[in-house]
Order: structure tokens, then C-alpha cells, then sequence
């Protein structure tokens, strides 16, 4: 090769093949799943976006967060209340270690009741619930949780807008 040549010829490395090394994708779901609930739950939630195999493995992660944005009208509160409604229904009954749930001020009680029989049959352990201050509207019923044998704490918190 002459130095004084304007021509080079570059040799690339060739790409490598994404089958051989994508190493993660062949991981069982359980270990998937105990490597996900390791992370914090901001980047589990990121996870989501790689792949419909991670999406789907979200809800059967020990530790579910929901945290409801502020809903204007009766169809987001529905569209959210449905979401914990279809997570709690994948899971089939599988235990919940941790369940945290933030409402905003247009909560639907009657269905946020629901929601908690729900993760109550599912032997929750740990329940961290925080909604607007308006303690007229709802009733804590703590009858539905005498029944849970596997809850060790209640966390409730009136939060102000």
C-alpha cells in the first residue's frame, strides 16, 4: 500500500450476528422476572418498550406500582382502574409482596374497593395506598383485611391537591 495514494482501503470489522449474541432474549421468564425486580420501578417500567416478551412480563413482577395521573373526565379513570383490573387478572392469583397505588382526586371508590379485594386474594404483604384528601368518600374498610392473613403493612395517606 502506497502511503502517497489517495485511495485506503478500509477493512470493517463485520457486523455481528444479533442471534448469537443476544444472550438475554434466551433467559428463562423467571430469571427475567428476578432480574426485572431488582431494578428500581422507574426502569422497570422503561423495560416495557424492548420487546412484548418484557411488556408481558410486567405484571408478574412481586412489587406493582400504579400511580393514576389526573383524569378530566369518567373515561381515563375507567381506562386506568382497567388497567390494574386486567394486571390483577394476568397474575391469576400469584402473590404481591409490595402494591402501590396513587389516586388522584376523580378515583372511583367502588372500583378501588374492587381493586383491593383483588389484590387482598392475591396475599398481598405489604399495601402502600395513597389518595386525595377527601375521607368523606371513602370508607377503609379494614373488615377486608382481617381476612388477609399474608399482610404485614398498611400504609394509607391522605395526600392534599
Amino acid at each position: 500500500m502506497d502511503l502517497h495514494s489517495k485511495e485506503v482501503a478500509i477493512k470493517r470489522p463485520k457486523p455481528p450476528n444479533l442471534d448469537e449474541t443476544d444472550f438475554i432474549s434466551k433467559l428463562h421468564d423467571s430469571l427475567l422476572l428476578q432480574i426485572l425486580s431488582l431494578l428500581p420501578q422507574s426502569d422497570t417500567a422503561r423495560t416495557r418498550i424492548l420487546s412484548n416478551r418484557w411488556k408481558n412480563l410486567c405484571p408478574f413482577l412481586p412489587n406493582l406500582h400504579f400511580i393514576m395521573p389526573f383524569c378530566s373526565n369518567i373515561e381515563q379513570v375507567n381506562k386506568f382502574h382497567d388497567s390494574i383490573d386486567q394486571t390483577l387478572a394476568l397474575r391469576g392469583g400469584i402473590p404481591i409482596r409490595m402494591f402501590y397505588l396513587y389516586c388522584s382526586n376523580n378515583c372511583n371508590y367502588n372500583r378501588l374497593h374492587d381493586c383491593l379485594c383483588n389484590v387482598v386474594n392475591c396475599k398481598v404483604q405489604e399495601l402502600d395506598i395513597r389518595f386525595p384528601n377527601d375521607r368523606f368518600r371513602f370508607r377503609f374498610c379494614w373488615d377486608l383485611f382481617r381476612t388477609c392473613g399474608s399482610l404485614l403493612v398498611v400504609n394509607g395517606t391522605f395526600v392534599a391537591y
